[in-house]
């Protein structure tokens, strides 16, 4: 199983301990992200982009919030809580 690891230009979650584990096309929070709600899907993968879940509180659903390139995840524009142009997690 993969994992989403906070690189350092991620101002919301804490460097150096996984945050997201990815299932299949879903990902979910760790027990180390305390602030999302633990044991249900908070995003989708379609393609190479991210979309919030119906559990997900922080962001708005039905637009991409993050897109995939190559193992960095990137905030896309319609993100309005993270800082565009730099990636903010890291797959491992």
């Amino acid at each position: 199983m993969s994992s989403l690891y906070p690189t350092v230009n991620n101002n919301n979650a804490d460097f150096g301990l996984a945050y997201y584990d990815i299932r299949d096309n879903q990902i979910y929070a760790t027990v180390n992200n305390k602030d999302d709600e633990f044991g249900l899907p908070l995003f989708e993968i379609k393609n190479n982009e991210i979309y919030p879940t119906v559990h997900n509180k922080r962001y708005s659903q039905g637009l991409s919030v993050f897109e995939i390139r190559d193992t960095d995840i990137y905030p896309t524009a319609s993100n309005n809580i993270d800082s565009y142009g730099l990636s903010l997690f890291n797959i491992r």
